[in-house]
Parts: structure tokens; sequence; C-alpha cells
């Protein structure tokens, strides 16, 4: 979707990869939350969105929509952020505590960790 990579991997995460910066608003994560939920053909899910190279720039309503989405809250068992700058990451993690999600939510700088952190969460 847009300039992020979505796939389902063998533990059940759905990873969500930039391949390019970008910015996504309200109506960009409502379609790619209605592509996971088919990739999950419907069941509850693992979100990893992976920005180590490239960022993916949040609109106001798009920050708004993730603590606000209730479709999101039913289908979204956690999601975990890799951003490669400690910076960005600590700036996410105060942006999302004021936009808080309905689900477990948490950035890391390091993909393994983000993914034993959800399989701890299944």
């Amino acid at each position: 979707y847009k300039s992020t990579t979505v796939y389902l991997d063998d533990n059940g995460i759905i990873y969500c990869r930039a391949v390019a910066n970008d910015s996504y608003d309200d109506s960009d994560l409502v379609a790619l939350r209605d592509r996971m939920k088919l990739l999950s053909e419907g069941k509850k899910f693992l979100v990893l969105m992976e920005m180590k190279e490239f960022e993916i720039l949040l609109t106001k309503e798009a920050r708004s929509f993730i603590g606000k989405d209730p479709e999101s809250a039913q289908i979204v068992k956690a999601e975990a952020v890799v951003i490669q700058s400690t910076t960005t990451r600590i700036l996410f993690n105060l942006i999302m505590m004021v936009n808080k999600p309905n689900f477990p939510f948490k950035a890391f700088n390091n993909e393994e960790k983000a993914v034993q952190w959800l399989l701890s969460m299944s």
C-alpha cells in the first residue's frame, strides 16, 4: 500500500515495511487496516511496522485515528514499530502516549526485540 510493503509471516505477524518516505492520513490508515484484515482472514493479528531506512509521517487526523478506531481495537492484538533513530523512537512513543491505541503498542530500534515482544502478546 502506498510506499509500504505488507505481508503475513509464518509466525502470524503482519509486517508493514516502509520502502520510501511518505505521509499517511486517516483514510490511508483505514485502507492499510483493511488490507491487513484481509491478510489475517478476519482473525486478530500482530503488527510489526518497520521504518528503519524510511520514515512515515502521520497527519494529525491519522494520529487521532489510531487511538479512536474501534475496528482496529477489535482485530489488532498488539503493534510494534521498529525505528532506527533513538530520538525518533522516543518521540514516537511520546506521540502514542497522547494518541494511545486501544491495543498494546511499543516502539523499538531492534527488530528481533520487537518480534519477541509481539510473540509474547499472542
